[in-house]
């Protein structure tokens, strides 16, 4: 479990829309990750970790863009863009490289955004999210760290206890 708690998110900013009865406009709010619910969107700077699964709309290099004016309305996508995005999902895949993130794909929870601006809206939150399947199916990525000096780390006793078992369904 100190995996994903390693990996929590903070500082990533979180978008609601409001006023969506015609009255205009809507109007974004920024709010706690703790509140967010699927249908939200997420601005992602590279160094900031995702609070949830997202489906990417928006891929940028400017980290002053703002999902403000990135979308006029409910209807309205961002187009798509030339910009890289690079993440690091380890904690999910046990894939050590960077991976290259593009419009539609989807950055699970905890991913840590290493290139570019990510704006996405919410897939999953919680024990919903790949991560959260993970770990409640008991399947953990093959590679973890180790501690000081060799001896093993705690994802790892945790490893063998469970048996390393991984064959179990999601």
């Amino acid at each position: 479990m100190r995996v994903y708690e390693e990996r929590k998110a903070d500082g990533a900013n979180l978008y609601r829309k409001f006023g969506m009865r015609g009255e205009g406009e809507p109007q974004w709010v920024m709010y706690e990750q703790d509140e967010c619910v699927v249908t939200d969107y997420c601005k992602l700077n590279p160094g900031q970790t995702s609070p949830a699964d997202i489906k990417v709309v928006s891929i940028t290099s400017d980290p002053s863009s703002s999902p403000l004016t990135t979308f006029t309305s409910s209807s309205s996508l961002p187009p798509p863009s030339s910009s890289i995005c690079l993440i690091d999902s380890c904690h999910v895949t046990g894939f050590t490289a960077p991976l290259n993130v593009e419009i539609n794909d989807t950055i699970p929870a905890g991913s840590l955004v290493l290139k570019g601006v990510v704006i996405g809206q919410v897939t999953a939150v919680g024990r919903d999210t790949i991560m959260g399947r993970l770990v409640i199916n008991r399947m953990f990525p093959v590679e973890v760290k180790r501690g000081e000096e060799g001896e093993e780390g705690d994802e790892e006793a945790l490893l063998k206890e469970d048996g390393g078992e991984s064959d179990k369904g999601l």
